[in-house]
């Protein structure tokens, strides 16, 4: 019987379409350890092992059994060598599962979970791309087809045997996928087809392959390949827009098997079926070309087919780019999304923490213009879960682009209410949000927001802040008012800067100092920096008696390493820092700005193997943000993450992708949870997470607690007590009163190893924390277990 399965079906079975989500990828952390935050709805690739569904992620996999629906996550925390997975196919006769990374590294997956990288290719030295292309299993063997030629991986000896060049005179060409009938092997490529005999001994020798001339077309470009029943099915891409053909290889002729009108075809088997998939559907054909299986783009909502294939059980398996592992079933009809918890994109411009909660800005501008191709909203993490708005669910951010523009790229939680937030848009204006979603937007027509000059609905919004008051600030460039409040009952005032360069300059980022004193980055298009603005409104109630000063890289402006300025940061001392293109500098009395004193920034020297030199120096510093103790944690386009002690001179930490999980060296923003100090990195691969020893301390001890309490005799990890007064001295003693451990906090919290002033692990018993303030006017107590 037919079992297609199509857009009419929508309506008739909307009630039985359901999603599925695990926060299994969120659980806490404790200091030291790291957690990823994935966008599984990206997926790319789908296999299967047995009863269990491998679903490979854009930057990580999680596998779904059939079962009883539970998934696990395979990422790099938890053994994965690589990120931006390519592929991924699963051997039947091995239960070995191959993994290739865009980088061309590949992992195998063996049937008892251990993971087993082959950097091989990744290491290769080769003239010209390295790119996988398709995975093909065959006697034992994966064949990798890639972008120079065939690479032979022995899945029993779990390494490479062999590498095939097979274009003209041994020359690399780009082999798009390979098929095996059983005697014969078929090699596609951007310009023709060559086939081998299986068994010849010469097979890695390019005169074992022979070009396919008995075709319409020699030399076209063939795009994918499988085999089924003895016979090979190819696609081939043809010149008309929105057309692409199925070949059929049978006893020696080609032949015409159909023509799609559409475009993206690829051709796949399994479960003797052949697999078709276009930009639009994926379909099931049996060996006398029905269609039994089928899904299509109309069964469920921003549907984004990759692949697929059905299992024994006739469920047709789908990796979908937008909404994760779709697993439809016929009888009873059913459409199930699986992914677990995460953001819905790796995308991150801007992030904000308070009370605990992340708020993500997506971005995104393309150079200093809006990437209308990118419209992945906004996203919160709050009680360990992940939530995305975007055009999906939220009508304000659809109003949003239908106003003019997606790119969110500045993001502020107001202080009063940590459910309640604000985004600057680039080209729209400034939207509100609570944690339902969108509420409004302020452009010209309800704020005092200005647009660029000769253009006033387009309001280049590039920061948004709150200061001690509740007050929230905004910096929209390419005008002479580039600088706007939003007091606390809703109401607007613009202020006039008479400096006619504003009206060239883009206003990024804002903050606002001990002085009140409102401070921004300005840039003239998308690679020109101006420096800084610093703008004073001293009394709003008086007109007049603004101030307004530009700091450039001059001696006397404020001395900057470099006038391209990425990122700012107040700390709690007062003092600002700045991140440029060619390291950092700070302004240690931002007073002086308006005062008539020198307010030249400072370097930090440090020194390094002896030798001294500028903090950062070769680094464009991309974020600065400040933890619990006043370290200063420092974003890159290079070098990673890197955590100074308080005055700079101190590296303390530096996390790159080769010593950390970090998967981008490229840093686009940090954010620290001031509650549990766990430090979140926005990269161009997403986000992760870093529980760091460092969270704000208060002016009384608030909500105190060890952790873990009671420590078990197999816990070796930190002690933590946290919830302290700012610095506190922090003294434990045994229950005779001898004194076992002494420090300061970090800000808020207080680290302990579990040994005593000689280095040993102390004794099984009941341990008591004393805490007190620098002059001992605030004290707390508290006790906890040790068992040894």
């Amino acid at each position: 019987m037919k079992k297609i399965l199509t857009g009419i079906w929508l309506l008739i079975s909307l009630a039985f379409i359901n999603s599925f989500s695990s926060s299994a990828q969120n659980p806490d952390i404790s200091i030291g350890q790291w957690r990823e935050h994935i966008p599984f709805n990206i997926v790319i690739g789908v296999a299967e092992v047995g009863e269990t569904v491998y679903a490979a992620g854009q930057y990580g996999i999680f596998t779904y059994s059939k079962t009883d629906g539970e998934i696990n996550l395979v990422t790099r925390l938890s053994g994965l060598s690589d990120y931006e997975i390519s592929g991924i196919r699963a051997d039947k006769n091995s239960g070995i599962v191959v993994v290739a990374y865009i980088t061309s590294n590949v992992d195998l997956i063996l049937p008892d979970k251990t993971i087993i990288n082959l950097p091989d290719i990744k290491r290769k030295n080769i003239v010209g791309g390295k790119r996988i292309n398709h995975i093909l299993f065959a006697g034992g063997h994966a064949y990798l087809s890639c972008e120079f030629g065939i690479v032979v991986i022995d899945l029993s000896r779990r390494e490479v045997s062999d590498t095939y060049y097979i274009g003209q005179n041994g020359q690399n060409t780009n082999v798009n996928a390979l098929a095996f009938n059983g005697t014969q092997m078929l090699a596609v490529t951007d310009s023709g087809m060559y086939m081998a005999n299986y068994n010849d001994p010469n097979i890695f020798n390019y005169t074992a392959w022979h070009r396919e001339t008995n075709v319409v077309a020699p030399n076209a470009n063939y795009t994918s390949a499988t085999s089924l029943n003895g016979k090979f099915y190819v696609v081939k891409t043809n010149p008309a827009f929105s057309l692409d053909s199925v070949l059929e290889y049978n006893s020696g002729v080609w032949s015409s098997y159909f023509n799609d009108d559409y475009e993206g075809g690829r051709v796949d088997s399994y479960n003797n079926f052949l697999l078709y998939r276009n930009n639009f559907k994926i379909s099931a054909l049996d060996a006398s070309k029905n269609e039994v299986y089928r899904v299509d783009v109309s069964m469920y909502y921003n549907a984004s087919i990759m692949n697929g294939f059905v299992d024994n059980q006739g469920v047709f398996w789908v990796a979908d780019q937008n909404k994760g592992l779709i697993r439809v079933s016929v009888s009873p009809y059913s459409l199930q999304e699986i992914a677990p918890n995460g953001p819905r994109s790796a995308a991150v411009w801007a992030m904000d923490s308070r009370h605990g909660d992340i708020w993500v800005a997506s971005g995104a501008l393309k150079l200093d213009e809006i990437n209308y191709s990118q419209k992945n909203g906004w996203y919160l993490f709050s009680g360990n879960q992940w939530n995305t708005y975007n055009t999906s669910n939220d009508n304000t951010y659809n109003a949003l682009i239908a106003a003019g523009s997606p790119a969110l790229i500045s993001v502020a939680v107001d202080p009063s209410d940590p459910d309640h937030a604000f985004f600057a848009c680039w080209g729209v204006g400034v939207m509100e949000c609570r944690k339902s979603g969108g509420i409004e937007i302020y452009k010209r027509s309800n704020s005092t927001l200005f647009g660029r000059t000769g253009l006033e609905d387009y309001i280049i919004a590039g920061g948004v802040t709150f200061d001690e008051n509740n007050n929230l600030w905004v910096g929209a460039g390419g005008n002479t008012s580039p600088i706007s409040v939003r007091r606390p009952d809703g109401s607007w005032q613009s202020f006039v800067i008479p400096v006619v360069d504003l009206a060239r300059f883009a206003v990024l980022q804002i903050l606002v100092d001990d002085l009140n004193q409102k401070w921004f980055i300005l840039r003239e298009g998308a690679s020109q920096g101006q420096g800084i603005g610093v703008f004073n409104e001293n009394d709003p109630a008086t007109a007049g008696d603004d101030q307004f000063r530009r700091i450039t890289d001059a001696t006397g402006q404020g001395a900057l390493p470099n006038i391209f300025v990425r990122c700012l940061a107040k700390d709690k001392d007062g003092a600002i820092w700045i991140g440029t293109d060619k390291g950092v500098s700070v302004i240690y009395n931002p007073g002086n700005v308006f005062s008539g004193s020198s307010f030249d920034s400072q370097r930090i020297i440090l020194e390094q193997d002896g030798i001294a030199q500028y903090l950062l120096e070769t680094e464009a510093v991309t974020a600065i943000t400040i933890d619990g103790a006043n370290r200063k944690w420092f974003g890159t386009t290079n070098g990673g993450v890197f955590l100074m002690s308080s005055d700079g001179t101190k590296q303390l930490l530096n996390f790159n992708t080769s010593n950390s999980p970090l998967p981008s060296n490229y840093i686009s923003s940090i954010a620290i949870d001031e509650k549990s100090g766990e430090v979140f990195f926005g990269t161009e691969k997403g986000i992760i997470s870093y529980r760091g020893d460092a969270t704000e301390g208060g002016e009384v001890c608030d909500d105190y607690l060890v952790f873990p309490n009671p420590v078990k005799h197999d816990y070796y990890g930190p002690i933590a007590i946290r919830g302290l007064l700012e610095n506190a001295d922090v003294k434990i003693t045994d229950v005779a009163g001898n004194l076992v451990y002494h420090a300061i906090a970090n800000g808020g919290q207080a680290i302990w190893n579990g040994n005593n002033f000689s280095g040993e692990r102390v004794k099984t018993g009941v341990y008591t924390v004393f805490v007190s303030n620098s002059d001992g006017s605030q004290t707390c107590v508290t006790k906890f277990l040790m068992a040894n």
